[in-house]
């Protein structure tokens, strides 16, 4: 799926997914035109760290949490 359709899935706004890839919390692969795409375990890794953040974790800590080790495995 492509950066817009894992906003509209999570509610989340491109520009705070790609600062979650930025921080690896996230992975994407890049299509031959640049394009981000997202698996389906990204829409679980996005909740998962919007969860981490309103517990005022900051996306270091969550990180350290493992939201992106726990999806990376799916």
């Amino acid at each position: 799926m492509k950066i817009s359709q894992l906003s509209k899935a999570t509610g989340v706004s491109p520009r705070s997914i790609r600062h979650y890839e930025k921080k690896r919390l996230l992975t994407a692969n890049r299509l031959e035109n640049d394009y981000r795409e997202f698996d389906e375990s990204a829409v679980e890794c996005v909740k998962t760290t919007q969860i981490f953040l309103r517990l005022g974790l900051s996306t270091l800590k969550a990180s350290a949490a493992g939201v992106r080790m726990a999806f990376t495995a799916l």
